[in-house]
């Protein structure tokens, strides 16, 4: 995924990152999980950006080849926000839904039963003769002292259509689609059998 101008988008779109309500899987017993903030690990050139629009460019006349080409237009969060902060919250909703009690620090009067992590490692919307949004996120389940590892899974998921008009709305209920599906995925994870055995073996 190549970036051209970086330092200085040629314009911007902003967009909001929102998903459907994910219906609740209740697998777990009130287990205490400490969520810590996820990090950000795409290119240091993307973390500003959620996508860029690829134009097609007729680099060879004949015959005629259009090919996709980055156009520096990015896309961004409207309110400015971090990719990382925005699914931090959203996966510690859905460990919620799972039937787990979720905290963003380590009180000493209640400790906690673990300790989870996530890493973005993909986080992109490329609009082009077909859209497709990518989202790649590692997550990880340590012991109460965040030492061993515990549980381990990488969620995948992505949504490709033709977008006929390109606008902020259109782009939104995208990647809203991607969302729903890494978000349903990890739902499905922390509901199993295996996630709850590895938690209580803790």
């Amino acid at each position: 995924m190549s970036l051209s101008g970086c330092a200085s988008p040629k314009a911007v779109i902003p967009v909001s990152l929102l998903h459907n309500r994910i219906e609740a899987s209740p697998g777990g017993r009130g287990e205490i999980i400490v969520v810590k903030p996820f990090i950000d690990s795409r290119k240091e050139s993307q973390r500003p950006y959620i996508g860029e629009i690829h134009e097609p460019v007729n680099m060879y006349p004949l015959p005629p080849v259009l090919i996709p080409v980055p156009s520096g237009r990015f896309i961004v969060e409207k309110n400015g926000a971090n990719v990382a902060e925005i699914l931090t919250g959203y996966f510690a909703e859905t460990l919620k839904g799972a039937g787990y009690k979720v905290l963003f620090s380590t009180p000493a009067s209640l400790p906690p039963n673990a300790v989870f992590e996530g890493e973005v490692k993909e986080f992109w919307l490329t609009p082009s003769w077909t859209t497709k949004h990518v989202i790649r996120v590692r997550l990880k389940l340590y012991d109460k002292e965040g030492n061993r590892l515990l549980w381990e899974k990488e969620i995948r998921a992505q949504h490709s259509e033709f977008v006929g008009l390109w606008s902020s709305a259109a782009f939104e209920e995208l990647i809203k689609k991607a969302l729903d599906n890494s978000l349903h995925q990890a739902a499905k994870e922390f509901a199993s059998d295996e996630f709850q055995q590895k938690l209580r073996e803790n």
